[in-house]
């Protein structure tokens, strides 16, 4: 791990078993220099979401951990969904009446 340096920095996220799971790092070169590892649990309610649901909130839970840490500099959300794709789809599509 190194210290946060210079503008730009990267947050990868995925979930696992309810849990956020976030690795914050920074470019170097052709590579990331991590900077830090961050976790938290889900709440019980995104718990019953789809995978794809969770990765959305977990992205959420760490977003404002790891701007806390970089002290509000550019950060990019990297995630294995196309998150942008979910949020603009309708609803009706993993939402049902009785949710």
């Amino acid at each position: 791990l190194s210290l946060p340096t210079g503008s730009e920095f990267n947050l990868f996220v995925t979930e696992r078993k309810g849990v956020a799971l976030g690795v914050l790092t920074q470019p170097q070169g052709p590579h990331q220099q991590p900077i830090a590892y961050l976790s938290r649990e889900l709440d019980v309610v995104s718990h019953g979401w789809p995978h794809c649901l969770r990765v959305i909130g977990a992205a959420a839970l760490l977003a404002p951990e790891a701007l806390k840490i970089i002290n509000g500099r550019n950060l990019t959300v990297l995630t294995s969904h196309d998150v942008s794709g979910i949020l603009n789809s309708k609803v009706n599509i993993w939402m049902t009446d009785s949710r």
